[in-house]
């Protein structure tokens, strides 16, 4: 069971630092919020003191490099957020060689590329889901293009009619 001190609050700033730990002493968690959002770094710990996952935040929402750490101390995966939406690059790696596994460039939450290696650093894939839904509409045509989100499992649109 880990313990938790109660949060540090800093009033001249309304800022509050929260620390969990684990049954051993070390350090579990470690939150900062502001005005009672998260706001500034966010991080997680194993027993052994080694280091879990950290994102980051600012004004209750992610915003920065979000991480994840292998039990050996490698990394294996990050990603970027601006405004609470995943916005950049996202990058995994293979665990035994530590080569990248996968990059993935989202703009707005919506996946825009993918582009994934095998385990030797060889390029395998490149993928180009549909782009977000775009709608402009003037007084002769309305044109949308498809969001990967709206095409269900078989592969049809949400959008798509009968006819």
């Amino acid at each position: 069971m880990s313990k938790k001190i109660p949060k540090k609050r800093n009033r001249h700033s309304q800022s509050e630092e929260d620390v969990t730990y684990h049954p051993n002493g070390k350090i579990k968690s470690k939150s900062f919020y502001r005005n009672d959002q998260n706001h500034g770094v966010t991080a997680w710990w194993r027993e052994d003191g080694s280091k879990k996952w950290e994102e980051m935040w600012v004004d209750g929402k992610q915003h920065g490099a979000m991480g994840w750490w292998r039990e050996d101390g490698s990394k294996q995966w990050e990603e970027t957020w601006v405004n609470g939406k995943k916005h950049g690059l996202e990058t995994h790696w293979y665990e035994k060689s530590g080569l990248k596994r996968s990059e993935e460039y989202f703009v707005n939450n919506a996946l825009y590329a993918r582009i994934e290696w095998d385990e030797k650093g060889t390029m395998a894939k490149v993928k180009f889901p549909p782009r977000a839904p775009t709608t402009t509409t003037t007084t002769t045509t309305t044109t949308t293009n498809l969001n990967p989100k709206t095409i269900s499992p078989t592969g049809k649109s949400k959008y798509h009619t009968k006819g």
